[in-house]
């Protein structure tokens, strides 16, 4: 039978978001698996269903917007919408408008880039942005590219010669060898955005002094109550190398002299790495098992009882690792 695709109607809303639901599933289940640990994803997805369900419904429904479905013996099978906006086909994703007393207008306008790697594209769609955002902003306009590696910083450095005389972008780099933008402690708690973006571009190495310096812009935030307080600590840590995040760990749990938190934060940060270290231990302790009897136990076979977290699973084979000939009865 072949399938039949006609225009979207009102009544095939509920099947084309189970369809979407179904097909992000697995997407989400990924991400939950790499950034589960860290506590980002729970901040950043909290109800990944609803979000998902809201932004189809609302493509859907979008002026502009052409959707079609795929109909299979009368059922949905399938849809795609599209819009073709040639108008918009440059343009930035992260862009700051600054209004001031009170005005709509804006006096500033902002785009925000983050490049882990080098991509010589940027060198000709950057400049179509900026130009793009300057005739819809009609005000000051400026590229900030967040680098945090330095091969990277260096390279979006350079300047892109347009051809026209005088006219050449040179993009404002914030990452390695920008230079300190935060100094002391005292003034990462009055500007303490700026001390966190400062440690996730690299901008100056991860030592003693900047963890101290980082550790204050967060206990501020979290003191204040800030909403997004925890989801930076998280970030802060998660994108830290071990002994730059073995210290900073260290000042969340002890604080210093002028700068300790308050809430329980550190508390809930202890219960979790206790739990995940006795579940661990629990792991390790059925390959011990196996190991002391002479069980052979494969890669694969490791990985999988040490990347388990269900503590359930993992007192039923330890039970059964006293007594398996081999180690894939312990899935059995």
């Amino acid at each position: 039978m072949q399938p039949i695709v006609r225009a979207f109607a009102e009544p095939d809303q509920d099947a084309v978001t189970a369809l979407s639901l179904r097909a992000w599933a697995p997407v989400f289940a990924s991400l939950e698996g790499v950034l589960g640990e860290s506590g980002l994803y729970s901040r950043m997805h909290p109800d990944w269903r609803a979000d998902q369900r809201r932004a189809v419904e609302e493509a859907c429904r979008a002026e502009g917007m052409r959707v079609w479905v795929a109909e299979l013996d009368t059922a949905v099978a399938g849809f795609v919408a599209a819009r073709l906006d040639h108008a918009t086909a440059y343009r930035a994703d992260n862009v700051v408008e600054v209004c001031e007393g009170g005005s709509s207008k804006p006096s500033m306008a902002i785009i925000a880039e983050t490049q882990r790697e080098v991509d010589d594209g940027k060198r000709y769609s950057w400049p179509i942005y900026l130009a793009a955002l300057h005739g819809k902003a009609r005000c000051p306009c400026y590229l900030i590219v967040l680098c945090p590696k330095r091969r990277v910083a260096d390279w979006a450095r350079e300047s892109i010669a347009i051809g026209h005389p005088g006219f050449a972008l040179t993009p404002l780099v914030i990452g390695p060898g920008t230079g300190p933008l935060v100094t002391t402690t005292a003034q990462a708690a009055q500007a303490p955005e700026l001390a966190i973006l400062a440690t996730l571009a690299n901008v100056t190495s991860h030592d003693r002094e900047a963890m101290e310096i980082v550790h204050a812009a967060l206990a501020t935030l979290e003191n204040a109550g800030h909403e997004n307080a925890n989801m930076y600590t998280d970030m802060v840590l998660a994108g830290l190398a071990g002994a730059a995040r073995s210290i900073l760990e260290e000042l969340v749990t002890t604080g210093t002299a002028e700068y300790k938190f308050k809430s329980d934060f550190v508390l809930r940060n202890q219960a979790i790495g206790e739990a995940r270290g006795e579940v661990r231990g629990e792991a390790k302790s059925v390959l011990k098992i196996l190991a002391a009897r002479g069980v052979p136990v494969s890669d694969e076979i490791r990985e999988r009882v040490l990347s388990c977290e269900d503590e359930s699973q993992l007192d039923a084979w330890l039970i059964k690792a006293g007594t398996v000939e081999v180690a894939d009865d312990l899935f059995r």
